[in-house]
């Protein structure tokens, strides 16, 4: 692959991302697709234990935790998913 296709593909692979979390963050501030409280406070149980939490921000996607855990259809982003 040529630099300027490498480029391009990571320029969009970049937006895609960019997208995605300011889907989540516009979920998450309104409260849409929200889950129950024991729910919530199950992930961020798993993610206060986690060693890719980093002050809240999880190192591999980048998310903020206490976002991203009250969104009913994201998931963890380790492989395997922790929740």
């Amino acid at each position: 692959m040529c630099n300027t296709c490498n480029q391009s593909k990571q320029s969009s692979s970049m937006m895609s991302n960019l997208a995605h979390g300011i889907l989540g963050v516009s979920k998450a501030v309104l409260k849409i697709d929200q889950l129950n409280s024991i729910g919530i406070s199950n992930r961020r149980d798993i993610c206060s234990k986690c060693d890719k939490n980093n002050g809240g921000i999880c190192s591999i996607c980048h998310c903020i935790i206490s976002l991203k855990t009250t969104i009913k259809s994201e998931m963890c982003a380790d492989t395997p998913a922790k929740w």
